[in-house]
């Protein structure tokens, strides 16, 4: 059997489970290939991991499978409705895949209104530092910070992502990126 990463995508995860400590329900949005979702599952976390398209989530079921405690669906940002709150909401690097900024702020909103009273939301996205390329909406600096009045900001930071390179790139590089972790009230 395969053995998949179980590490976080990104530090700011593993603060919220070192947070909530006890587990509990976590929703990961755009979860890629599982990372964070597989690191929270493993923190005693009860995960819903979603993908945009059905190619996607296919590729997240097949790196979550041996994981009971997570379960992959297609879910639109914009549209989803879970029924449920989380303790836990992660949205790593999917804001800047939003067409304009009527939708940022509509997926904000949700984000928000699926995150329990006392829980936490890990957001991470890419800054206007950064030439657009596949990415339509670019945070400005300071921006994602201001749709989290009334929410206790435990960590904002806008820097350089750390050093990556994509399969079939040539060299290491970097983006410019904003990590926020909040706690609401």
């Amino acid at each position: 059997m395969k053995s998949w990463n179980t590490s976080a995508q990104d530090p700011l995860v593993e603060t919220i489970a070192s947070l909530i400590g006890r587990g509990g329900r976590a929703l990961d949005v755009g979860a890629g290939q599982g990372r964070d979702a597989r690191y929270l599952a493993s923190h005693g976390f009860e995960v819903v991991a979603t993908e945009y398209d059905t190619e996607a989530t296919a590729v997240l079921a097949e790196h979550c499978r041996d994981q009971p405690h997570i379960t992959t669906i297609t879910a639109d940002i914009l549209t989803y409705q879970p029924g449920q709150t989380f303790e836990a909401v992660v949205c790593d690097m999917v804001l800047h895949f939003m067409p304009h900024a009527t939708a940022v702020q509509r997926a904000v909103a949700n984000l928000q209104a699926w995150t329990k009273p006392g829980g936490y939301q890990a957001v991470m996205a890419y800054t206007s530092r950064n030439p657009a390329g596949k990415r339509p909406y670019l945070f400005a600096p300071g921006e994602l910070a201001g749709y989290y009045q009334g929410w206790e900001i435990l960590d904002y930071r806008e820097e350089p992502t750390p050093w990556f390179q994509l399969p079939g790139e040539t060299a290491p590089r970097r983006n410019e990126a904003v990590y926020l972790l909040a706690r609401k009230h």
